[in-house]
C-alpha cells in the first residue's frame, strides 16, 4: 500500500493491546528471572551453619594417638555419646577417634587429620544442671 502520493509504503495498523500484552510478558519474564536469582542458594563448600544454643568442645594435642570420648548429660537425663549421638536437644557432632580412622578428604585425596576434638551441640535449653565427663582409650 502507498500513501496518497504513492511514495512510501504505509505501515500496518497500530494495535495498542498487542503492545501492552507483549510488555506485560516482558515484565513477568524479568520478575521470574529476579526471583530465580533470589532463591538460588549460595554455594559455600565446607561451611556448616550450626544453629545451637551452646557448643561444648573437648580437644587434646594434635596428632595424639589416644581416643578420648566425651559424654554429656542434660537435666532430663538424656546422654549424648559415641553410641547414642542424638539425645533430646544434645547432638554429638564430632566423635574423634584419635589416630584410628581419623581422615579427611581434600581434593579427592584421603589424608590423616591432625585435629583431636570432640564437639557436642545443645539445640534447646532445658533448665537445670548439665554434666560432662570423658573416658580414654590409650593406643601406644
Amino acid at each position: 500500500m502507498h500513501d496518497d502520493f504513492g511514495l512510501y509504503p504505509r505501515e500496518e495498523s497500530f494495535d495498542p493491546f498487542s503492545v501492552m500484552l507483549f510488555k506485560a510478558l516482558q515484565v513477568i519474564a524479568f520478575l521470574f528471572f529476579i526471583a530465580l536469582l533470589a532463591i538460588a542458594p549460595d554455594s559455600k563448600d565446607g561451611k556448616i551453619d550450626s544453629k545451637a544454643e551452646f557448643i561444648i568442645t573437648m580437644d587434646w594435642p594434635d596428632d595424639h594417638p589416644d581416643d578420648l570420648d566425651m559424654f554429656v548429660q542434660d537435666p532430663a537425663g538424656n546422654i549424648a555419646w559415641y553410641r547414642h549421638r542424638e539425645a533430646g536437644f544434645l547432638v554429638l557432632d564430632r566423635d574423634d577417634r584419635g589416630g584410628a580412622n581419623d581422615f579427611i578428604i581434600v581434593n579427592g585425596k584421603k589424608i590423616p587429620s591432625p585435629i583431636r576434638e570432640e564437639i557436642v551441640t545443645i539445640h534447646g535449653i532445658v533448665p537445670g544442671e548439665y554434666t560432662t565427663s570423658m573416658t580414654a582409650i590409650f593406643r601406644r
